[in-house]
């Protein structure tokens, strides 16, 4: 199923500007398409069933990466501003995690699930809620899919931030991992004078910017599903929020809000084509606010 809606979002893409927020369009009757079988031979229907079936787990279970990944050797100057970006296509309860030569990476002001161990303090678990039964329910019964956003910020780059970067992917069923590597160097010469980026003026305060770094532009469920649609951010001193079609979300029966932010959606509803914003305050500054917005179909 997986494999359907990135070639979909490949040819999407050519059309379409994958800038924060932009929505996903995919023609959902290429999933009602079945296998050629025998109905008056009921043994070969039985085993191509069961194979059928096996073939659609694994395939619920694949995590695919799109082409809005940053090039695998990065080069950047000193005093920039820049960032890591990639998304990949991903069934809901897949966990993400950014490392740094082999660490995992930590990010200011990042909030943890409850509970987490001292690694699993660093993952940032696009779908972990610290709800083991919840979670465990929705991950083994849900075909959710989410196209998966996930940033890392380079501030006012230094030496510091010259190093090999790696995305991990755990598939939620299956915990088979995939990764992308990435190499961040520096270019240019150090005498090369060159107007600094705006968080190189921040200094300290750069770490009370509200950033979200992880979220769904697009989501995809059947009703009666259950989805977590993430927004990870960064900075200290934020409040978090999510709005409906524009109508703010407050926790009850159908919605759950997790200590990371993240949003679960209980019991999809047929309400076909819906928007969910998140947005991020700073509770210091005001004026400083970051905004993702996903994009929620139901079959």
């Amino acid at each position: 199923m997986i494999r359907v809606l990135l070639a979909v979002i490949l040819v999407a893409m050519a059309s379409c500007n994958w800038a924060r927020g932009s929505n996903l369009r995919v023609p959902f009757d290429a999933y009602l398409r079945l296998p050629k079988i025998n109905i008056f031979d009921q043994s070969p229907l039985k085993t191509e069933a069961k194979r059928s079936e096996a073939v659609r787990e694994e395939e619920r279970d694949e995590v695919l990466w799109t082409s809005e990944c940053s090039p695998r050797v990065a080069g950047v100057r000193r005093g920039q501003d820049a960032r890591l970006q990639c998304e990949v296509v991903a069934p809901t309860g897949s966990v993400l995690t950014w490392y740094k030569d082999g660490v995992p990476l930590h990010r200011e002001g990042a909030q943890v699930a409850v509970g987490s161990t001292p690694q699993e303090l660093l993952e940032e678990a696009t779908n972990m809620l610290g709800l083991e039964e919840e979670l465990s329910s929705t991950t083994s019964t849900s075909a959710s899919v989410l196209q998966i956003s996930s940033v890392v910020y380079l501030d006012c780059v230094s030496n510091q931030h010259q190093a090999t970067y790696k995305l991990e992917v755990r598939a939620p069923r299956s915990q088979k991992t995939y990764s992308r590597l990435f190499t961040v160097v520096i270019v240019g010469n150090e005498s090369e004078t060159l107007e600094e980026g705006p968080t190189c003026r921040l200094g300290a305060l750069v770490n009370a910017l509200p950033r979200i770094y992880q979220h769904s532009p697009a989501a995809m469920g059947h009703v009666g599903d259950s989805v977590t649609l993430p927004c990870r951010s960064q900075g200290h001193n934020v409040t978090r929020e999510w709005f409906l079609n524009d109508e703010r979300i407050s926790g009850d029966a159908s919605y759950q809000v997790s200590s990371t932010g993240d949003l679960m959606v209980r019991r999809l509803s047929a309400q076909g084509r819906t928007r969910y914003t998140c947005r991020v305050t700073s509770t210091r500054f005001s004026a400083l606010s970051d905004t993702v917005l996903t994009e929620m179909v139901t079959m």
